[in-house]
């Protein structure tokens, strides 16, 4: 006979919880090792039992998928999509296409909708029917004018954030499958009006690689120590070759004023799934814990309390 730390080992092995992925399955398998009977017979029932926790491991999960449009029917591509603040999430393809997969454990939570320029579309998870392709329509928002104070001071250029960095230290950030998600931010301190010049990210670079690679600049509001909410409604995409070790987004004319503290985040865009990047390397300091990560769109911010991020903005100020 086997004995029963034995099976629950080979269970365990096979990617089952058992004391999460079934009810009372400790007991259906005491009861049938404890029995007298042929061990072929216990093989045949640990089969059953692995094809039946194999039913509902899939059963407890569904895969939601579809087209985001605006109001007149063009799709948007790169649409943030996910739960808030947990780590369930993708973005839209160029196409407008997603596919997401969605844990039963947040069936009581809502999928949220996020774009640049558009108001949030919220559908509950219990409302999504997995066999139907979802069409999503986004509505523009109505944008208000930034308030711009004016002043005879002279505005002189100025760096913010970190421009230096440790030659031996970089945080590696692996892209998650092929069509992974990153996106790192640093908090910048604004003590007065700025208008915004460019916004600049050191990374490592790789001389010999001829490929690119794609990233979206956020602005975030901070809450609560972390980011937030979208400071600025601009949806500002940048290709750049993957030999580059700076990455500057020239904002000159953006007509960018910050008037308060915010985080700066460059969100990787995963547009060549066909030949996906595993890992990035981007250019870090000590001394200082002010920087974010996220790997999930939409998903839960977590603060790098090893060091900070080589971000910086020009600025006039």
């Amino acid at each position: 006979m086997l004995k029963h730390e034995y099976l629950e080992a080979y269970l365990l092995g096979s990617g089952f919880n058992c004391k999460e992925d079934t009810l009372n399955l400790t007991q259906t398998m005491t009861l049938y090792l404890n029995m007298k009977v042929p061990r072929m017979l216990n093989y045949i029932t640990l089969i059953f039992l692995l094809g039946t926790l194999s039913f509902q491991a899939k059963a407890q999960e569904k895969t939601i998928k579809g087209k985001v449009y605006d109001d007149h029917g063009n799709v948007l591509s790169w649409v943030n999509i996910g739960i808030r603040n947990m780590d369930v999430g993708t973005v839209s393809k160029e196409d407008g296409s997603f596919q997401l997969l969605i844990p039963d454990s947040l069936k009581d939570k809502s999928l949220t909708f996020s774009f640049v320029g558009f108001e949030e579309n919220v559908i509950p998870v219990k409302k999504l029917n997995p066999s139907m392709n979802m069409e999503v329509v986004l509505h523009e928002k109505t944008t208000e004018l930034q308030e711009v104070t004016i002043t005879n001071k002279e505005l002189k250029p100025k760096t913010l954030g970190t421009k230096l960095y440790a030659p031996l230290l970089w945080f590696n950030l692996t892209v998650r499958e092929q069509e992974g998600y990153l996106e790192p931010a640093k908090l910048i301190k604004i003590k007065e009006p700025a208008k915004l010049l460019n916004a600049n990210i050191r990374v490592a670079g790789n001389k010999k690689s001829k490929d690119s690679i794609t990233f979206r600049l956020n602005i975030y509001k901070i809450e609560d120590g972390l980011p937030e909410d979208r400071l600025i409604e601009k949806n500002i995409i940048k290709t750049f070759p993957l030999s580059t070790k700076l990455l500057t987004f020239d904002l000159k004319d953006e007509d960018i004023i910050l008037n308060e503290d915010c985080a700066i985040a460059f969100e990787y865009i995963p547009k060549n799934t066909e030949n996906p990047i595993p890992l990035y390397s981007f250019r870090a300091v000590l001394g200082s814990t002010d920087a974010f990560i996220r790997s999930f769109s939409t998903g839960k911010w977590y603060p790098i309390d090893t060091g900070s991020l080589s971000l910086f903005l020009e600025v006039l100020q």
